[in-house]
């Protein structure tokens, strides 16, 4: 139900001063490598990247290179309304992959406190997507079974790995919009 700001990806990607999408693509992947443990709460992002930076012979200050990433700034998409269905007494919650600075900027900017039933931060979780362990602790901690737990993500590792925790988990086109919500909605909850 969100999507970043594309700006964090420009200022990646001027770091390495390149257009050929094979480097770029493998940049990309070293980086969010070095993300997982922070986004599970476990590292700071600052030193892992510095590594990253290092092995690309980049001489940015990996803080600076970390800032770009903690630019990436979420917002929500124009599905219109709540995503969920309250009146038939669906609950629903948000999975998300952050870094540890990101819930506050979330709470205090973006207002999901009031659309969502849970918020559910990797880095306050102290795992990630698409490891499963998320989704075993999400649904934990929103009080659901597993089999009756829907989760609709435009990422097809995290629907894979959802599954592999017993979720039920659609894939969601990245463009589709308020009507592809509804399709997913309507095939298994509004019946």
């Amino acid at each position: 139900m969100q999507t970043t700001d594309e700006t964090w990806f420009y200022a990646m990607t001027a770091l390495i001063d390149t257009e050929d999408e094979e480097q770029v693509a493998r940049f990309f992947g070293d980086v969010m490598a070095a993300e997982l443990p922070s986004l599970a709460g476990r590292a700071p992002f600052v030193a892992s990247l510095g590594e990253v930076l290092a092995r690309w012979r980049i001489t940015t200050p990996a803080a600076r290179g970390a800032a770009a990433v903690a630019s990436r700034r979420c917002r929500p998409r124009r599905c219109g309304g709540r995503p969920g269905a309250a009146g038939a007494g669906i609950r629903c919650a948000l999975a998300t992959n952050q870094h540890p600075e990101q819930p506050t900027y979330v709470r205090e900017n973006v207002g999901y406190d009031e659309v969502f039933d849970g918020l559910f931060y990797s880095c306050e979780l102290g795992v990630a997507k698409p490891d499963p362990a998320y989704f075993t602790e999400a649904v934990r901690r929103l009080g659901t079974e597993p089999g009756r737990t829907l989760l609709i993500d435009d990422n097809i590792d995290n629907v894979a790995a959802a599954k592999e925790a017993g979720l039920v988990a659609d894939l969601f086109a990245s463009d589709g919009g308020r009507g592809e919500l509804d399709r997913i909605l309507g095939e298994y909850v509004l019946r």
